[in-house]
């Protein structure tokens, strides 16, 4: 079953504390604006709607996009996950990191081919699962809500949890396709490296 994008949302989480980073990588320069800014710019033209997610004390820069906060902040990604979901009325969302500047349309499109019979959808490199760069289901709300409510901040705790459907990489077509979408920029190597690739 194939979900077109324009019917669901896009979850752009941006509340973390950038330790590794060492300062803010919602604000990071990234062509002619922020790191958020691109990806937000990148995921815009497809969903119906993009949420930035964040914690009521984190700086951003100017974006054109509701923002919902954390109601519980220090709880991680998970508490970013559930604020997204509670506030969006699609059928799934589709949720990143703020740092995942080469996301792409073929891939991501690819994926939401794959949503039948699921409640989520997570890509795995060498049996690691990404739980960002994945869809999750409207009802995956109610399990992310009793996980936090147990002092859990995982969101692997939460793909445990639900009906999710793990795709390897390395078993679809164009799979470095895939893995420039999964990108990050947790430090400021990363951050370099970035900014010296090539772009698509």
């Amino acid at each position: 079953m194939s979900i077109p994008l324009a019917i669901l949302d896009a979850l752009v989480l941006a509340g973390g504390e950038s330790r590794r980073m060492g300062s803010s990588k919602p604000l990071l320069l990234w062509e002619d604006g922020s790191l958020l800014e691109a990806t937000v710019r990148r995921l815009r033209p497809f969903f119906g709607q993009v949420w930035t997610v964040c914690r009521p004390d984190s700086p951003l820069p100017p974006i054109d996009t509701p923002v919902v906060y954390d109601a519980s902040p220090l709880c991680g990604p998970l508490a970013g996950l559930a604020a997204g979901l509670a506030a969006s009325n699609a059928p799934f969302c589709f949720a990143v990191g703020c740092d995942m500047p080469f996301l792409d349309l073929a891939a991501i499109t690819a994926m939401a081919k794959r949503l039948d019979s699921c409640q989520a959808l997570a890509l795995s490199v060498d049996h690691y699962v990404q739980p960002l760069h994945a869809f999750y289901r409207a009802d995956c709300l109610a399990a992310a809500q009793r996980l936090l409510a147990q002092g859990e901040t995982s969101l692997k705790a939460l793909l445990d949890q639900c009906a999710t459907r793990i795709v390897p990489v390395d078993t679809l077509p164009n799979a470095r396709q895939y893995l420039r979408s999964l990108t990050d920029v947790d430090t400021p190597q990363q951050y370099l490296d970035a900014l010296k690739a090539p772009r698509p």
